[in-house]
């Protein structure tokens, strides 16, 4: 797992009020969006228990996209997401309230971490870390 930080303070209490104003002003397809997000926490335990790895980075996916959909993303979020996808990440979405923070990205192997991490970087991440610890340029582990 790579996480990513934004750089951008979130607001979960902003982010909440956001998503009531949306289901006040769209209540059918907000209340499916949500119901989904909570299928899709089931989704993926069923996905780390027996789907491995790629099953859970489509879930983690979804998530995102649904998020994405309640406006719960930002446009920071989305360029790590992005940027760690494109560099090969199985999945990756927010962390926390959103509107800003820290994303999740599920690696494969090292050399994807590797990878992950530089694209994360070159996408403006204030701060990356990883488990296990993914190597820097310099040869130190970050």
């Amino acid at each position: 797992l790579i996480v990513a930080d934004t750089g951008v303070h979130g607001s979960t209490r902003a982010a909440v009020a956001d998503v009531r104003a949306l289901l006040e002003r769209e209540p059918e397809r907000t209340g499916a969006l949500l119901d989904r997000l909570g299928a899709i926490a089931r989704d993926a335990e069923r996905a780390l228990r027996v789907g491995g790895a790629r099953a859970t980075g489509g879930v983690m996916d979804e998530s995102q996209r649904i998020l994405r959909e309640l406006g719960v993303s930002s446009t920071e979020i989305e360029a790590l997401v992005t940027a760690a996808k494109g560099a090969g990440a199985l999945g990756a979405k927010l962390s926390g309230g959103g509107q800003g923070g820290c994303i999740v990205a599920l690696i494969g192997d090292g050399d994807d971490a590797t990878a992950v991490t530089e694209a994360l970087r070159a996408a403006g991440a204030t701060g990356i870390w990883s488990v296990p610890p993914a190597p820097h340029p310099s040869g130190t582990t970050r």
